[in-house]
């Protein structure tokens, strides 16, 4: 069997080594000589990364993540005992990973603080924690060196499994190349490898940059890879045949600064693994760990698009995640994918030729989701009805689901708890993926009364495919046309949890239309809607005068001007 190694390929990529400072001061001069010398060093070429002051396992946690060695460096003799258990005891929440001490002290002050360190590693179960003291500067980077590679080198234990590979980077020109590092198995020629998320299947032309070996663990490859496929950095490739699973929920441990608050209200972004892409997600559950505080938080975490997921220590790197405030992009919190959510195990997504592109450019429509919420009694049934009915006569594909109607069949186990309630809204924001996916513009009607649920549908669809539409309308207007008088039954404690009377309804905080429809016409308010999509661009027929005037009808239920056309969500 032969490897190919292009004329001017690249060579290895220099190791990354990711430095935590525990006195705060940064590297001495000796340190850094010892730094500049591992750079140029045949022993790994590496590259040194000074993390953040911040609390051990937020720094190794990030360390880990960019998949880079990890390396604290002592300089400090007051720096205490209790600060080392600290850094042990994150490097237990990380599994059994390799961890070096570089000790900038004394050599009997370094000497008794390598013992002690070894020992509390044996007491905590860490089998790869080593310890450098800086003497000379060349004899600690020829050890340092050397205890770098060892580090790296277990990783060749992974050899035997099954082919584990992340993408780094899909190179431009013909064909598909991607460019990745092997975290698992081995991979040849002519074999057939899986790409994850999407499920599709790829035969490998050639494997690039290895020369006439068989590339290892720990090895940068490009693949050049037969036919056409989706792939992005952070994806995963994995043999054809044993192939990871592939999840959007988890429940997941969190370690924050001790400086930040976390909120499941606020809005999050996601850094999973170490390629640099923000994605979407949803805090849940958000709470303590009592059986050990000192392990930080646990929660539910929901991801906009599913992520390959598998519970190996080959992998340990894609589990790891950075959160950052999706309006400034700051992190404030570390963490790892602990388990699924999903009850079900070997379940593998199915790739399909046909996609949502393709059947909605057969329909001449955007798909979408227009989502109806307010509450009882405040004209969501009605104008959902009455949009549907001016959309079929544009010429559009689609679906109404109404809150009645699906609780007759496939809700028709749920009852009305805070619970019931939040299972019977995912159910529906799963349906109307799904009919989103066939090219549909879905309209839901249901009180939907939790601004976390809401946030879950929306975060279940790509961007500008979830139009919120808020219903609004007083209590006591929605009270006195009580149509079903369910309000009344309420009202004499025939019904409890009826929400507005005994049950909350969060409003929505930024929907993209909001109607008063204490103060239009349901005619009016369906306007209004048609009207926001053709401002959009999401349906197939009328134009920008049509918009316009269509527009004008409805200003008196709009709080924007009426010459301004609906403004999408922020």
């Amino acid at each position: 069997m032969s490897w190919l190694q292009r004329e001017a390929a690249e060579e290895q990529p220099p190791g990354q080594l990711w430095v935590h400072d525990l006195g705060g001061a940064g590297p001495s001069w000796r340190v850094q000589g010892v730094f500049e010398l591992l750079a140029n060093s045949p022993l790994g070429r590496w590259r040194w990364q000074l993390g953040e002051a911040r609390s051990p396992a937020l720094s190794l946690l990030e360390g880990r993540r960019r998949s880079a060695q990890l390396l604290v460096l002592v300089d400090e003799p007051s720096a205490g005992y209790t600060a080392l258990m600290g850094v042990l005891q994150a490097a237990a929440l990380l599994g059994n990973e390799p961890l070096a001490f570089l000790l900038d002290l004394s050599e009997d002050v370094a000497r008794k603080m390598g013992a002690h360190i070894q020992t509390q590693a044996a007491a905590l179960g860490l089998d790869h924690v080593h310890t450098v003291w800086v003497g000379e500067m060349e004899a600690c980077a020829q050890q340092l060196g050397r205890t770098l590679l060892q580090m790296t080198g277990l990783r060749a234990a992974f050899l035997s499994g099954p082919l584990r590979l992340q993408v780094q980077a899909v190179l431009p020109g013909a064909g598909l190349a991607v460019r990745g590092e092997l975290l698992q198995g081995s991979v040849a020629p002519g074999e057939r490898v899986r790409l994850l998320p999407s499920g599709q299947v790829l035969v490998v032309r050639a494997v690039i940059g290895v020369g006439n070996s068989m590339p290892l663990c720990g090895d940068v490859v490009t693949l050049d890879l037969e036919g056409d496929a989706e792939v992005e950095p952070g994806d995963l490739i994995s043999a054809a045949n044993d192939p990871v699973e592939s999840e959007d929920e988890f429940q997941v441990r969190l370690i924050c600064d001790g400086r930040q608050t976390l909120s499941e209200t606020a809005d999050w972004q996601l850094c999973l693994g170490p390629a640099q892409r923000l994605r979407r997600v949803h805090v849940q559950e958000l709470r303590a760990d009592e059986q050990d505080p000192g392990r930080g938080l646990l929660a539910r975490l929901r991801l906009d698009a599913p992520v390959a997921f598998e519970p190996s220590s080959a992998l340990g790197p894609l589990r790891m995640f950075s959160l950052h405030e999706a309006a400034s992009g700051r992190s404030v919190a570390a963490g790892m994918l602990v388990s699924p959510c999903r009850a079900a195990s070997n379940i593998h997504r199915q790739a399909v030729s046909i996609d949502k592109q393709a059947r909605a450019a057969l329909k001449g429509q955007q798909p979408c989701v227009l989502w109806f919420t307010g509450l009882s009694g405040a004209g969501k049934s009605t104008i959902a009805n009455l949009v549907e009915q001016r959309l079929h006569a544009l010429g559009q594909h689609t679906y109404l689901l109404d809150g009645d109607n699906v609780r007759h069949g496939l809700n028709r186990d749920l009852g009305f708890s805070d619970a019931a309630r939040a299972e019977n809204i995912r159910r529906v924001a799963e349906v109307a993926k799904l009919m989103v996916d066939a090219g549909l513009i879905v309209l839901t009607a249901f009180i939907s009364p939790f601004r976390a649920e809401r946030d879950l549908a929306r975060h279940l669809l790509a961007e500008g495919e979830f139009v919120e539409v808020f219903v609004d309308a007083p209590l006591a207007v929605a009270e006195q046309r009580d149509v079903k008088g369910l309000y009344r039954k309420a009202r004499r404690g025939e019904l409890k949890g009826f929400t507005g009377i005994d049950a909350p309804y969060e409003a929505p905080e930024h929907p993209e239309l909001r109607l008063d429809t204490s103060r239009g016409t349901a005619d009016m308010a369906a306007d209004a809607v048609v009207a926001l999509l053709l401002a959009r661009g999401m349906l197939g027929a009328g134009d920008a005068a049509t918009a316009a005037s269509v527009r004008a009808a409805f200003a008196p239920v709009l709080h924007a001007p009426a010459a301004q056309a609906p403004q999408p969500r922020a």
